[in-house]
């Protein structure tokens, strides 16, 4: 975005989301510009064995806009996130595809989409599965604890992208995939749209172009970030479906430790300076290493 957004401006946006989802948790029905439930599953792929077994309450809530698992393999005893699991029918795909020896967990901020995941689940004899509200850009959970993070049309709804996604390449376990289906934007905004609520929760407001949407997550550290191929669930027409994937490598994850420390050491070293000195200024390159002059 070429301009930030204020606290206040954070919190209205984020109140629009949840009033729309919460209206979503009811019925995905007409709020949305592509197939929902059993017609979105499988016009976006799904794989049809497993949909087959999902009770249709859990279907029927389905609105999701692309499909995130076509991105690469899920296996059988593997820990999974799901950053805005909305209805849960993503979290209950995920749990039958890892098995009783692995484990879903899934997030989401709106209290309403959070509930109607854990009716859902009641439909099923599900038992792998954690369900929490919170938000990306602070997750609760430690580093290095998931081998896979799927996320479906969340990330552009999220103000502070760049927080959320340096808390996923955290929580992921080293060699950990990223598989995301998301809106990117690709027409013009005005600033009053960039800052409306209910372009927000059109999935417009929040948007990033593509490039941008890769350049912000590989500056999280995340390596082979690549736009994969669109999935033709579009939200507006200044929006487009997109799959993404990305992943974490153990020569990344060292790197990032030691520049942290690096400028932990810099930002010591440069205050015993200006104690002693009596000067408080100094200036930070654009790259993130800390310089003083």
């Amino acid at each position: 975005m070429d301009f930030k957004l204020s606290t206040e401006d954070k919190e209205r946006i984020v109140e629009g989301i949840r009033k729309k989802y919460a209206e979503a948790s009811v019925t995905p029905q007409s709020l949305f510009n592509y197939p929902t439930g059993r017609e979105g599953l499988k016009g976006l792929g799904y794989d049809p064995k497993i949909v087959e077994i999902i009770p249709k309450p859990v279907i029927d809530s389905f609105c999701g806009v692309g499909n995130p698992f076509s991105l690469g393999p899920i296996h059988e005893g593997e820990t999974v996130l799901d950053i805005g699991c909305g209805g849960g029918f993503d979290v209950i795909f995920a749990a039958i595809m890892v098995g009783p020896k692995g484990k879903v967990v899934g997030i989401d901020v709106t209290p309403e989409m959070l509930e109607r995941s854990k009716k859902n689940l009641q439909e099923t004899s599900i038992e792998n599965v954690t369900l929490r509200q919170t938000n990306a850009e602070e997750l609760p959970f430690p580093d290095n604890n998931f081998d896979v993070i799927v996320s479906n049309g969340v990330f552009n709804l999220i103000p502070e992208k760049a927080k959320a996604f340096s808390e996923v390449f955290r929580v992921l376990k080293l060699d950990g995939r990223l598989m995301v289906a998301d809106q990117i934007l690709i027409g013009e905004l005005s600033k009053e749209q960039k800052l409306s609520a209910e372009s927000w929760a059109q999935w417009e407001g929040g948007a990033l172009p593509g490039k941008d949407f890769l350049e912000m997550l590989q500056e999280a550290g995340f390596v082979n970030v690549e736009l994969v191929r669109e999935t033709g669930f579009n939200a507006s027409p200044k929006t487009k479906g997109v799959l993404v994937r990305a992943r974490k490598t153990e020569r990344l994850d060292a790197w990032k430790k030691e520049k942290k420390q690096t400028e932990t050491k810099i930002k010591i070293k440069q205050k015993s300076k200006d104690a002693k000195s009596g000067s408080g200024w100094k200036k930070w390159i654009c790259s993130g290493w800390a310089t003083s002059f």
